[in-house]
């Protein structure tokens, strides 16, 4: 039995709406505890989470609109904004930024 699922299901279905949440989230956790750490170099790692919370909108802004081919552009910025977030906190971390 075959079930329809309308396409604007999927932006705010579990997947990107918690995708979105979880990086909102996280951002405001580093926020906050780079400020009781006392030190800021945690803001420049919620910084680098932002282009993820971009990569996010894109996917769901694109489901909304029927993933409609004049928005594929979303697609293509959705993985441009996850590589540049993946760099900037693997040089966060990775260079003993914290």
């Amino acid at each position: 039995m075959a079930t329809s699922c309308d396409l604007t299901d999927l932006s705010i279905s579990n997947p990107n709406l918690c995708s979105q949440i979880e990086w909102a989230t996280a951002m405001s956790l580093l926020w906050q505890y780079a400020e009781v750490s006392g030190n800021p170099r945690w803001k420049g790692l919620a910084w680098g989470l932002l282009p993820c919370f971009g990569s996010a909108m894109c996917a769901c802004t694109w489901h909304f609109f029927y993933n409609a081919p004049e928005m594929e552009y979303l697609v293509a910025l959705q993985v441009r904004a996850s590589e540049s977030s993946c760099m900037q906190i693997a040089i966060c971390t990775g260079y003993g930024q914290l």
